[in-house]
């Protein structure tokens, strides 16, 4: 195989966005990230073995932002680890995150010596998407025949994940990638494009029938961040090829289709959706809105739903933090530390039911 007529971004690309999607373990502790860890060293170790005894060598190695950005932060996570309680698992995190930077560091050189980098990457990416899509219809047929064949209302809890660890990852993950294959869309026009296009509508679908909350929140806020910024900056746009998004025609398309699968969803199946996961998250919000300070009372049944262990989640790691402000916990050690602030109100936590490894939230994650 001839890497250099392929091309180093699109081998990568391929390799991050078509193989790794299918890789899943379910024997392992954590099936979908233990063997894409390990394919990803391999690949990284391979990849640096070629490009050290390959004829034409790097002159310079291009740090953009973020990628220094991120490696300040491995810097400093090396360095936790002289806190970590178990150093074995902070080890273990810790090259977790230098295989990503490594990974970054490559793709990020990669893609400024190519020119179409970014328009394959956004392709590739959008691959990914349906491929997530198609391997969650086999998981989805199932539940379609029991409620067309059976009667029983269409509810998903944990069914539908793809190759994920849950359905709210599956879908937090098809959100994140539907800007690039938007990007796609818009910057196709060959036959690739109906593949895109079929990405899009799978990832609209999945993003409706999941009924994930946090992500309908983020849909949401995305269109309107979007809307604005594209107002702001519409003058830049008078001479762009992409002003046609400024037209009242394809605003209109856009409409429809942002419209067509939440009504198709909602109103075409009466009385066979079942939506209370999301009527309970509803009344919780309004509940903890009307009275937060008795949000954290223990022993309330009200507090049975995942709105408020993400409450008490972040609650327990702004705790923490707040103990060890400048040099945070040390690594992997936020699993070990939580129940230190106390495990209570519903009665998942009370009995220990639950086992939580990180807060839900990224930024907390990093800042405890």
């Amino acid at each position: 195989m001839n890497v250099k007529k392929i091309g180093a971004p699109v081998l990568i690309g391929l390799f991050t966005f078509v193989a790794l999607p299918l890789a899943y373990l379910p024997i392992s502790q954590d099936p979908e990230l233990t063997l894409r860890y390990l394919l990803m060293s391999v690949f990284l170790a391979v990849y640096c073995g070629y490009s050290v005894f390959s004829k034409t060598k790097e002159k310079k190695i291009y740090l953009p932002a973020s990628v220094i950005t991120f490696g300040i932060f491995v810097a400093f996570a090396g360095l936790s680890l002289i806190k970590t309680v178990n150093l074995g698992d902070g080890i273990y995190e810790f090259t977790k995150l230098a295989v990503g930077f490594i990974f970054l560091l490559i793709f990020s050189n990669q893609l400024r010596k190519n020119p179409e980098g970014i328009s394959r990457t956004a392709f590739l990416i959008s691959v990914s998407s349906l491929l997530f899509s198609i391997l969650a219809i086999l998981q989805l047929l199932p539940m379609l025949n029991e409620v067309f064949v059976n009667g029983t209302k269409f509810a998903i809890k944990n069914e539908i994940y793809s190759t994920l660890s849950n359905k709210n990852f599956f879908a937090e993950t098809l959100l994140i990638s539907l800007p690039f294959t938007i990007y796609s869309i818009l910057k196709n026009n060959g036959k690739h494009k109906w593949w895109v296009v079929l990405s899009a509508v799978f990832s609209l679908f999945y993003i409706v029938i999941i009924q994930s909350a946090s992500v309908y929140f983020a849909f949401v806020i995305s269109i309107l961040s979007s809307v604005i910024i594209l107002f702001y900056f519409r003058r830049n746009f008078k001479k762009s090829s992409l002003y046609f998004l400024y037209k009242k025609k394809f605003l209109l398309i856009l409409a429809v289709i942002l419209l067509a699968i939440p009504i198709s969803a909602f109103f075409l199946f009466p009385g066979k959706v079942d939506y209370t996961q999301l009527s309970m998250k509803w009344k919780a919000v309004n509940e903890y809105m009307k009275a937060p300070d008795k949000i954290f009372e223990k022993d309330n049944t009200k507090n049975n739903n995942s709105v408020y262990d993400r409450l008490f989640l972040a609650r327990n790691s702004i705790l923490m933090s707040a103990e060890n402000p400048v040099f945070g916990n040390g690594l992997a050690n936020w699993r070990i530390l939580y129940p230190k602030y106390g495990l209570y109100g519903n009665n998942f936590m009370s009995v220990g039911r639950l086992r939580f490894e990180h807060p839900h939230n990224d930024y907390l994650f990093i800042l405890s």
